[in-house]
């Protein structure tokens, strides 16, 4: 009797250590998915602030992009009043040239008489 009584001291030793090993491993499962979780979630916030920054940084290139329009239209019209400035200056010469010669030849014309 007192070798069954060993053997089934032995099992029920065996049997509880393979209880606090699984028991252990559930612990340490539990504990890995609760660190995962964490993780999930710390993703889940990084990623919300990469939406808000990707957000963020569009509607700045679309005000660039106005801006840039604005920047161009206003060169063009700048060109365009350059050349209407020019094309002033190249008329009063030439009415200035024009009244110089109606001039010399009133001198002529009065130097003749």
């Amino acid at each position: 009797w007192k070798r069954t009584f060993y053997d089934q001291e032995s099992l029920y030793e065996s049997k509880m250590a393979a209880l606090k090993s699984e028991v252990e491993q559930a612990r340490a499962a539990k504990e890995g998915e609760r660190r995962a979780m964490e993780q999930v979630s710390s993703l889940n916030a990084d990623l919300a602030q990469a939406e808000t920054n990707r957000r963020s940084i569009e509607g700045q290139l679309t005000l660039i992009a106005g801006r840039l329009r604005a920047s161009e239209e206003g060169e063009q019209e700048a060109a365009k009043l350059r050349r209407t400035l020019q094309d002033g200056e190249q008329q009063i010469e030439q009415m200035k040239r024009e009244q110089d010669q109606r001039e010399q030849e009133m001198l002529v014309d009065f130097e003749a008489q």
